[in-house]
């Protein structure tokens, strides 16, 4: 899964398609406890100010004012993903 992270980091901001970006770990309900993350599939290419902007808004806010589905994004990269990463 690690391959999987490092894949991540080289693909474009979802937000600005800057191409410096971390991994963002999707909340979902079975991972909304404090200090849980989601699998590591369940991640999007962010960059810096994207990525903060969403951790001081909050996951739905900030999706719906990009007007983006996060799970429909992580679809479309692991659809992509040939070979696997790991």
């Amino acid at each position: 899964m690690a391959g999987h992270l490092a894949h991540i980091r080289t693909l474009d901001c979802i937000v600005c398609f800057n191409p410096e970006t971390v991994a963002h770990h999707i909340r979902t309900p079975w991972s909304a406890g404090v200090g849980m993350k989601s699998n590591n599939f369940l991640t999007l290419p962010m960059c810096h100010k994207h990525h903060q902007e969403l951790h001081n808004v909050g996951e739905e806010r900030f999706w719906k004012s990009h007007n983006i589905n996060q799970f429909e994004q992580v679809i479309k990269i692991i659809i992509n993903l040939e070979p696997l990463p790991f």
